[in-house]
């Protein structure tokens, strides 16, 4: 499958990058650039403003891109950002 370009402009959601990449396979270089580039936009919209990501292990209705603690830290880590953390939800660690 050759690289997918998530489409930019308005109504840029999971509708778009499905029709952009196809809805049979997702392209997961091309979603985790895409959820890097999100929060990097998030994060730089305030400095000043502390955000905290909350992972979530198990998601009944739809894929979870970052599903523990390690893998979002990893993204944290790639975003750079000084004002990104991650929230320790225990509930999730049962």
């Amino acid at each position: 499958m050759p690289f997918c370009e998530y489409p930019s402009g308005e109504g840029r959601g999971q509708a778009a990058f499905t029709e952009a990449c196809g809805a049979a396979q997702l392209h997961y270089a091309a979603l985790w650039q895409w959820t890097i580039d999100g929060l990097r936009a998030v994060g730089a919209y305030d400095a000043d403003c502390r955000i905290s990501i909350e992972y979530k292990p198990n998601e009944p209705r739809a894929f979870s891109l970052l599903p523990d603690c390690a893998s979002t830290l990893l993204a944290i880590g790639e975003v750079g950002l000084p004002n990104l953390g991650v929230t320790l939800d225990f509930a999730h660690s049962l």
